[in-house]
């Protein structure tokens, strides 16, 4: 065992059990969805940040810092700020191949995602337990309690006051500071930033609510259907494609 400095960062699907749930019949997309979300948040973890583990819904990084504190968090800040737009661009990609392909509920409904992030900082202990090595101490408790917060939106980037108090610039224009009750650890101050919003282009394609989902994937296979009868045959468009 051993212990060190860290930044801690836990970057969070929000959104992610209501849209599980309400896509029961479309699972395997929606799971390859998450999946591919996660991925592209976890892979552009770059030195000092490296993913400890994913956790569901969520990726767990951390970054060992040995020298300058200051330099270390502003590094990582702008990996944060690099993968939420990697968040939003992989969304954005998803949307596309699955407008006039795939109508499930799950490829319509992608928008309906957000990315929320929680940074802290703090000494911590590494451990082994069977082999697989597990990070302890109050800023990894911290750090995921934090994720449960008072935060309205799903799209955001928290900072508790001893990360955000060491970072040479905002990373988005858009914030506002916040006192959360973290159980059995007290009051925690941070600031929140809200990235800008961006829509998505659906194409002409009015967004699924739970009645007009059937109606509008009825819809998309007829229009499909038409152009295969009209011999405008293209190929299915779908996660894979």
């Amino acid at each position: 065992m051993r212990t060190f400095n860290a930044i801690l960062a836990v970057a969070d699907i929000s959104g992610y059990t209501r849209f599980v749930v309400q896509h029961r019949s479309a699972l395997l997309h929606a799971e390859q969805i998450i999946s591919e979300l996660m991925e592209t948040v976890a892979s552009q973890a770059n030195v000092p940040l490296k993913l400890q583990k994913l956790e569901g819904d969520a990726a767990f990084m951390v970054a060992e810092v040995t020298g300058s504190m200051p330099e270390a968090v502003n590094d990582v800040m702008e990996q944060i700020v690099s993968f939420t737009a990697g968040f939003e661009q992989k969304k954005t990609d998803l949307f596309e191949k699955s407008i006039g392909g795939c109508p499930c509920g799950a490829c319509q409904t992608i928008e309906n995602l957000g990315l929320k992030t929680v940074v802290h900082c703090g000494e911590v202990l590494e451990k082994t337990m069977g082999g697989l090595t597990e990070l302890a101490g109050e800023p990894v408790i911290v750090a995921h309690r934090l994720l449960k917060n008072s935060v309205e939106g799903g799209n955001y980037v928290l900072a508790t006051s001893d990360v955000a108090g060491m970072l040479d610039t905002e990373p988005y224009e858009v914030s506002e500071q916040i006192v959360e009750d973290v159980t059995d650890v007290g009051q925690i101050t941070g600031t929140v930033w809200f990235p800008a919003e961006q829509a998505l282009d659906r194409g002409g394609v009015a967004p699924l609510t739970r009645v007009s989902g059937r109606i509008e994937a009825m819809r998309l296979f007829a229009k499909r259907g038409l152009s295969i009868l009209s011999g405008r045959r293209r190929q299915f468009q779908n996660l894979s494609g």
